[in-house]
C-alpha cells in the first residue's frame, strides 16, 4: 500500500506579516528544504496561518468600515438574548 506525504505549517508563520520579505525568507528557508527533500507535491502542503500573519495594517484601514463598535455592556446584552 503507498501512502502520500503531507506538511501541514500551522500556527505562525512568521512574525510580523506585513513585511513580505519574512514570508519570502520563509519559503526559502525553511519551506522549499522541506519540499525538496521530502518529494511533496504543492497540492500536499496546507499551510494554516495563525495571528501573527495577518496584516495589521490592512486590518486597521479596513476596521472601522466594516466592524461596529460596541460595548462590552452591548456583548453582555447579546449573550444574554441567546
Amino acid at each position: 500500500m503507498d501512502s502520500e506525504l503531507y506538511l501541514f505549517c500551522i500556527g505562525d508563520l512568521v512574525q510580523a506579516a506585513d513585511n513580505s520579505t519574512y514570508y519570502m525568507g520563509f519559503k526559502e528557508h525553511i519551506l522549499n528544504p522541506i519540499i525538496k527533500n521530502c518529494g511533496l507535491s504543492n497540492n500536499n502542503i496546507l499551510l494554516l496561518p495563525g495571528n501573527h500573519d495577518a496584516q495589521r495594517s490592512v486590518i486597521e484601514y479596513t476596521k472601522d468600515k466594516h466592524f461596529k463598535k460596541v460595548s462590552l455592556y452591548d456583548i453582555t446584552l447579546v449573550v444574554w438574548k441567546v
